[in-house]
């Protein structure tokens, strides 16, 4: 077995765990909140925490076990230099088996102040529950919710920079286009009805769609996390992968962030690692766009360089992710490094 399995299970020169847990940190704006879901992008970041003492002003909250009372409990706890997770719900309104899921029932009223629809949800009155064959149900009157923003708070803890006043919304308005929630979803929405953007709130690139509960248009992307900010997306943006703060992406991936061992000969990567490394590959790609549509070419094309010199093809295995960095290049006019990775990319559709 060890003969045979040495050169695909060799570890040697690999640090990206590690590495990739910091980068997920280091995208976060001091005391944020990190939303995470798998074991992936969130054990390493504990570790960083635990272990090397690394960006511990930053809460990192499993969405998977944020389905539990006593993580939900914990999470209301201080820890290392992190401040409790402003939740309100009290616990008895959640323990054990309450709240599990709770529906989805548009009847029609609008948009409906998030806070409201918390009040209205753990209310233990029967007027605002669904009657299901005596059996009463917990459910949101609507699928459409506002927050509004309160704009000294929001200039105070510099949660946009000055430069986009003009954009910033009077309320975050949004739907939710599901027929139900989870009890992990509502405490979600309860930090966001009550946190008064008093702390950064991420979520990480990797958590999925499911877990951004229809709040996109207010993501901005800052490396591995998205950001949910006070100023909507337009069509342009949302077309193109979303928002980017490129000054803070920029400073983040070119300045802070580590690789794990990628660029380094005879690195070998499992799965998982190949997948996260395609991904990195991805958002830079991102980063790269918005860089080129603001006119910034020259940051855009070091951020190219960049993605394929610390991820070579002889660890990094150029495949679909590959066509967003020849884009990149395509756009700012430069034929030589287009082509040359143009070869390497039809040759992975096998077209030559």
């Amino acid at each position: 077995m060890a003969a045979e399995g040495w050169d695909d299970h060799n570890r040697a020169k690999r640090t990206m765990s590690r590495d990739f847990a910091v980068n997920y940190l280091n995208t976060c704006a001091p005391n944020a909140i990190l939303f995470t879901n798998g074991d992936n992008d969130t054990f390493p970041l504990w570790y960083a925490q635990e272990v090397e003492g690394i960006r511990t002003d930053v809460r990192v909250v499993n969405l998977s076990l944020l389905q539990t009372d006593w993580y939900i409990n914990q999470q209301r706890r201080a820890a290392y230099e992190s401040a409790p997770v402003p939740f309100t719900i009290p616990a008895e309104k959640y323990t054990q088996s309450k709240r599990e899921v709770v529906y989805i029932m548009d009847k029609g009223t609008g948009a409906m102040n998030l806070k409201k629809a918390i009040d209205f949800v753990i209310s233990d009155d029967l007027e605002n529950k669904l009657d299901y064959g005596n059996r009463p149900l917990d459910y949101f009157p609507t699928k459409t919710f506002y927050v509004p923003v309160d704009s000294m708070q929001v200039m105070r803890e510099k949660v946009i920079a000055v430069k986009d006043t003009a954009r910033l919304v009077k309320q975050i308005k949004w739907s939710i286009n599901r027929q139900y929630l989870t009890k992990n979803d509502l405490m979600v929405l309860d930090l966001i009805a009550h946190n008064n953007w008093k702390r950064p709130i991420y979520f990480a690139v990797t958590t999925g769609s499911e877990a951004y509960l229809g709040l996109e248009d207010y993501f901005q992307l800052e490396g591995l996390a998205y950001r949910l900010t006070p100023i909507k997306n337009t069509n342009d943006e949302m077309a193109q992968g979303g928002r980017v703060n490129t000054d803070i992406m920029y400073d983040n991936i070119m300045n802070k962030f580590a690789w794990g061992g990628l660029d380094k000969p005879g690195v070998s990567l499992d799965e998982n690692c190949a997948r996260m490394a395609s991904n990195m590959r991805m958002q830079m790609a991102t980063l790269a766009g918005a860089l080129i549509n603001k006119g910034q070419k020259q940051k855009a094309e070091k951020v190219l360089d960049l993605c394929l010199e610390k991820m070579p093809d002889e660890n990094v295995r150029y495949e679909a992710t590959l066509y967003t960095i020849i884009a990149g290049y395509y756009q700012l006019g430069n034929m030589k490094k287009q082509q040359s990775y143009l070869i390497n990319y039809l040759i992975f559709l096998k077209m030559i």
